[in-house]
């Protein structure tokens, strides 16, 4: 028999398994295909020798606790615990090596220490973290939600006022150059707001640079930066025992091959083995956008402009990884950083050296790594285009980096392991040369040009079909909104409605 789901799920990435919950939560069955031999997509982790838990991907989740989407599916009820470390973040900045500005459990503490150089800047630093308290939620909303952002945008006007919102507005499009220029006087708070803004791919004196910096500093200082007791591949575990226990299916080592597309509606899938899964209301797709429109549906139900702008569409720079296991701590020169779950290696007066980031995995959870180890993954960004043995030769530089601010790592090390772009796409191929964040943050390709422009509510050209992965709106960042907007669109629609929208669809793109 051929199985039948009222809802087929390509991907079992955080945003596909999101997108399941939600709408088993409504009654719907729902069938989730994975390619992999387990669920995760990049929140996965693997155990190595002796006794060190890996994240193969993602570790740090700052939006996790922000967003709506993963806390409201309850999943400390289906055994997920988030840990943090003593400080969510260090930068070590100067020549020296040895001054480090950290992001402190609260805001005075983190002021105090910026007031060691500045008393103007920890000022600062405190009235953003009010105005943050005010004005962080309705941001939050009008960035993550689908469009039109009318609440976020209404309650940012309540908040601030029209001439204060308009002020804010322009805030928001800085460049991390300019705005950390206008905020502060010294290194280290603007090294605060630059290596948060550097976690994107948008170059620092590029638009909309300042808002990635400004909203993960403030993130970083309200929740920490948390990751999941015993490993990313934990939240995982509790997204996909959440749906089983709500009836939903997880098939493994199904890689889908192409949707089934009749009347103009998708009504199912077809895996790589021939077999096929029927969807009676709606078909969501944790892929690519350009893996949707260029591989799995029919090549005659994409509109010729949707085809246009996806060969237009602009993947983020690939990033290296090196996953390290170290014996005892990492010797860092600067002695706050032993206390940060993650540790920014670069200094702002330098725009041409990647931001290499160290994240402390064992500093954060301790299960991480047997007593006497520690646990760590160090990451940049590789220059586009770059070969194989270019990103090998990348990730020892990036070694080399740690190195100088921690003279006797390498000694200290048992074992490591790289991972080019081309090892991340073959693990998951979402990540198309190592893209982790499913396409460039840079404002061409964000906000209502995500994937393209015309199509960032989650909505295709195709009925009762989906975009709900990172490279729809509002991108990457494991806070499963992506999914979460995908169901919920699905959820609102109606069959008449549905045909109305997808013909529109496919006027406006045509």
């Amino acid at each position: 028999m051929t199985p039948v789901a009222d809802a087929v799920i390509i991907g079992s990435g955080p945003n596909g398994l999101v997108a399941a919950n939600v709408l088993a939560d409504h009654g719907w069955t729902v069938q989730v295909l994975e390619a992999a031999s387990e669920p995760g997509g990049a929140v996965r982790s693997v155990l190595r020798e002796p006794g060190i838990t890996w994240d193969l991907f993602s570790s740090f989740y700052p939006f996790a606790r922000a967003t709506p989407a993963l806390p409201s599916l309850g999943l400390e009820e289906f055994g997920l615990r988030w840990r943090h470390a003593p400080s969510p973040l260090a930068h070590i900045y100067g020549e020296d090596l040895e001054d480090a500005i950290c992001i402190e459990p609260t805001s005075a503490g983190t002021a105090a220490a910026i007031a060691r150089t500045s008393m103007r800047d920890a000022r600062t630093w405190l009235e953003l973290c009010d105005e943050w308290h005010v004005i962080g939620p309705h941001l939050l909303r009008m960035m993550f939600n689908p469009f039109p952002p009318v609440r976020g945008a209404a309650g940012l006007l309540r908040a601030l006022g029209a001439a204060g919102a308009l002020r804010f507005a322009r805030f928001l499009a800085l460049p991390v150059q300019r705005m950390e220029a206008e905020l502060f006087d010294s290194e280290p708070a603007r090294a605060l707001l630059r290596g948060n803004a550097m976690h994107a791919d948008v170059p620092p004196d590029a638009p909309v640079s300042g808002v990635i910096g400004y909203v993960m500093s403030m993130l970083a200082q309200e929740h920490g930066f948390p990751t999941p007791e015993g490993g990313a591949g934990a939240l995982t575990s509790a997204l996909a025992r959440r749906l089983e226990e709500a009836g939903g299916r997880i098939t493994c080592d199904s890689p889908v091959d192409q949707i089934i597309v009749e009347n103009g509606r998708a009504t199912g899938v077809t895996t790589a083995i021939g077999k096929v899964f029927r969807a009676r209301r709606a078909v969501i797709a944790d892929t690519s956008a350009p893996a949707l429109y260029e591989e799995l549906l029919p090549r005659e139900v994409v509109p010729e402009q949707v085809a246009r702008d996806i060969r237009a569409f602009a993947w983020d720079p690939p990033v290296v990884k090196v996953n390290y296991a170290i014996r005892g701590a990492i010797p860092w020169t600067a002695a706050s950083a032993h206390h940060a779950g993650t540790v920014h290696l670069g200094s702002i007066n330098d725009s041409t050296a990647p931001l290499v980031i160290v994240g402390q995995m064992s500093v954060a959870d301790p299960s991480r790594s047997s007593r006497g180890t520690t646990s760590a993954w160090a990451y940049a960004k590789a220059p586009a285009q770059s070969s194989e043995e270019e990103q090998q030769q990348f990730a020892e530089w990036i070694t080399s980096v740690i190195e100088a601010h921690a003279p006797g790592f390498g000694a200290q090390l048992i074992g490591s392991e790289v991972q080019t772009g081309k090892d991340m796409e073959r693990e998951n191929p979402n990540l198309r040369g190592g893209a982790v964040n499913a396409g460039t943050f840079e404002l061409h390709q964000q906000y209502i040009f995500r994937p393209i422009p015309g199509l960032a509510d989650n909505h295709t050209p195709v009925a009762g079909l989906y975009l709900g992965s990172a490279s729809a709106h509002p991108g990457g960042g494991v806070h499963g909104m992506c999914g979460w907007n995908a169901a919920h669109a699905a959820l609102g629609a109606r069959w008449p409605r549905q045909r109305i929208r997808a013909a529109i669809n496919r006027k406006l793109m045509s």
